[in-house]
């Protein structure tokens, strides 16, 4: 629920106030690349394995640390940007603004599979 409204009220509205409503290629690369380096790695993602935390019960300080070791060791945000930044690129020059939750929320369950397959494969081989 949080991301869905969170992303609407980022994609529809704070990102077309800060950076402009026009599908041209700078207002576009404003757009991704606040996004990629903010909300995707600052945000989002490390929400992800803060979540993960309270849900099996450890540390905030542990979830971080793991998150920094996938980001370096698994290459976590390169994964994401991979991903990401065509999306993104997509969403604000083709897809209709009611429609980019919709096709943001479908690309991320295909993230969430990729992300749970990087967080645990570094713990599966420690073990």
């Amino acid at each position: 629920l949080y991301q869905g409204v969170a992303q609407t009220l980022l994609f529809n509205n704070l990102y077309s106030h800060w950076f402009g409503d026009a599908t041209h290629w700078q207002v576009v690369a404003q757009k991704v690349l606040f996004n990629a380096i903010f909300n995707d790695a600052l945000l989002c993602i490390p929400m992800a394995y803060a979540i993960k935390a309270f849900v099996f019960r450890f540390s905030l300080q542990t979830a971080l640390q793991q998150y920094w070791s996938d980001v370096w060791q698994q290459h976590l945000l390169l994964k994401n940007y991979a991903l990401f930044i065509p999306v993104n690129i997509a969403l604000f020059t083709v897809v209709p603004p009611h429609f980019r939750t919709t096709v943001l929320a479908m690309v991320s369950f295909f993230w969430m599979i990729i992300l749970s397959s990087v967080s645990s494969r570094q713990r599966g081989e420690a073990k």
